[in-house]
């Protein structure tokens, strides 16, 4: 949905091996050879009965509008397999295309219920990690949306479904490690453009339409997010059996890095603009932006 798939799988790579490094002398006691998180139940999403609730479609207009033949997902496409991994089931009569660029490329919103982590033997894992999954148990029946992408440049999409009440916080192009492609954000309803600024003081609006709007990160940007990436895997190596003083020191060089990235490549503010051109919400950048999911549980692993 945003996050290129080579430098995601890259950082999701390394932040388990910091976060599970702590806890190899728990095999003493107990054997977690098969430790770690698991998908519960079946491998592939169902279509779900019924509709989304009021909340929801009282807010994207696009939802409230009949599906059209465009609306129809490609029966062979990358993006089934970030619906796959990420939902349980899915309103198929509810999928919408948002946006669809002059060189064919098209993305759908595709709604649905998430799939929930469980863990299996969850003393082999940080008390962090486990407290991340029950966060994510406890939503389970709460309604998300994926933004897919047909066809897609990679090999197979990658992205992160989100709850429908957080569209609402307009904070999601903060969390983007930028790949160069384009990507598509969801606005709910009233917004008619949204201006981006930063990095630096330069500024561009984009318009939206469909309760979406599509953003291609400049090329300087791209670069200059590849290269401090490259950074972080140049740095030194956790030796076979760390103290906890090299994993700390480890760890600060991972959040150090990305709040890099972040403070270097990210806009400093985005605001969402009405009809008439108002500033109808003005959101600027966390300062956490840069760690994304793993801002909440950095600390708590490194210790």
């Amino acid at each position: 949905m945003g996050v290129g798939f080579k430098w995601t799988g890259l950082l999701v790579g390394l932040f388990f091996a910091l976060a599970l490094v702590p806890q190899a002398s728990a095999a003493k006691k107990v054997s977690c050879k098969n430790a770690g998180i698991v998908h519960p139940g079946s491998q592939f999403p169902v279509e779900l009965p019924g509709a989304l609730e009021a909340p929801v479609l009282s807010s994207f207009g696009v939802l409230r509008r009949a599906a059209l033949p465009g609306d129809a997902l490609p029966p062979v496409n990358a993006a089934a397999t970030e619906v796959e991994g990420q939902l349980t089931g899915y309103y198929a009569s509810e999928i919408r295309q948002v946006a669809k660029l002059p060189n064919g490329r098209r993305f759908f919103l595709v709604p649905g219920l998430p799939r929930t982590l469980s863990l299996r033997n969850p003393s082999c894992l940080p008390a962090s990690l486990r407290k991340l999954v029950e966060s994510q148990q406890k939503k389970a029946a709460e309604p998300r949306y994926c933004i897919v992408e047909a066809p897609s440049r990679e090999a197979f999409a990658m992205g992160e479904c989100e709850p429908f009440a957080d569209a609402a916080k307009s904070s999601s192009l903060f969390h983007l490690f930028h790949s160069g492609e384009p990507v598509a954000l969801l606005v709910p309803d009233g917004v008619g453009d949204v201006r981006i600024t930063g990095p630096g003081k330069a500024a561009v609006t984009v318009p939206v339409s469909e309760n979406s709007y599509v953003y291609t990160p400049p090329s300087g940007i791209v670069k200059l997010t590849a290269g401090l990436l490259h950074k972080l895997f140049r740095a030194e190596q956790l030796p076979a059996h760390p103290t906890k003083a090299q994993r700390r020191r480890a760890f600060q060089r991972f959040e150090r890095t990305l709040e890099e990235v972040a403070n270097r490549t990210e806009p400093s503010k985005v605001e969402w603009l009405g009809a008439a051109g108002a500033v109808v919400r003005t959101t600027r950048r966390p300062s956490n932006a840069g760690l994304g999911i793993f801002g909440g549980i950095l600390g708590g692993i490194s210790g």
